[in-house]
């Protein structure tokens, strides 16, 4: 195989590697808008449109639920009673009383942003709060890639996206 080939294999694959992933190197970033026209203030707009799609996304409700970590990469939802929901103390005393019973880390997802976390003993360990930009969920790791797991409202385990980790 010829140089000039390998380096537009390379290329191609950096390409296909952000499309799967959306991670950049931001001056390839920069070299992949000039190659094919695209300005800055198109990359901002597309951001904020990919933002603002994301955000009401997350504002829609969900039925509050138990995610459970019965061991690497195996995770299993749980539903919180109806008559807990309409209280977060409730909700947070019902996913302790869970872990501690079943000796499992466990996070209560209160909304599609909100988690609060829990250790195998039903300990308080954190809440997190997702962004656009970074995701708190569940996540196996294989060969330096993330894979971050959907499991919002009850349902199953399904790939949501996976990046790269150094």
């Amino acid at each position: 195989m010829d140089l000039l080939l390998q380096v537009r294999l390379k290329a191609a694959n950096k390409v296909i590697k952000f499309e799967r992933d959306g991670n950049i190197r931001p001056d390839l970033l920069q070299k992949l808008a000039a190659a094919l026209e695209v300005s800055t203030d198109d990359i901002r707009r597309c951001i904020e449109a990919d933002k603002a799609e994301w955000e009401r996304w997350a504002d829609e409700p969900i039925e509050p639920h138990l995610v459970a970590r019965v061991m690497c990469a195996v995770y299993s939802t749980k539903r919180i009673p109806p008559e807990l929901q309409a209280s977060r103390e409730a909700m947070e005393k019902f996913g302790s009383a869970f872990a501690k019973e079943r000796k499992w880390r466990v996070w209560l997802v209160l909304t599609k942003r909100t988690r609060v976390w829990f250790d195998e003993k039903g300990a308080r360990i954190g809440v997190t709060e997702d962004t656009f930009e970074e995701s708190f969920g569940p996540y196996m790791q294989l060969g330096g890639r993330k894979f971050l797991l959907g499991l919002l409202n009850g349902g199953g385990p399904n790939l949501v996206r996976t990046s790269e980790t150094k």
